[in-house]
C-alpha cells in the first residue's frame, strides 16, 4: 500500500486536469464512497490500476474490477 500511496502522491493534480468518465468503475466507486473529485489520472503500478481522489486512493488488480479497494492518503 505504501508504494501505491507514494505513486499516487507523485501524480497529484496533473496538468490539464482529469477527464470525466461516468462509466468508469473507479469514478463510480469514488462517487459511491464520497471520495470527492479525482486528483490523479488512472495509472498502473505493478499489478494494480490506481487513481487518487481528494479523500482517498482507489486501486484494483488490473482486470479484477469487481474488487476495488481504497486507502487513505
Amino acid at each position: 500500500e505504501q508504494d501505491i500511496r507514494n505513486a499516487a502522491w507523485n501524480r497529484a493534480y496533473p496538468s490539464g486536469g482529469v477527464a470525466f468518465n461516468p462509466q468508469a468503475a473507479f469514478q463510480a466507486k469514488a462517487r459511491e464512497w464520497k471520495l470527492g473529485c479525482p486528483v490523479t489520472n488512472e495509472f498502473d503500478i505493478g499489478p494494480y490500476r490506481v487513481q487518487g481522489y481528494v479523500n482517498g486512493i482507489i486501486y484494483a488488480q488490473i482486470g479484477d474490477w469487481q474488487n476495488i479497494q481504497s486507502l487513505d492518503w
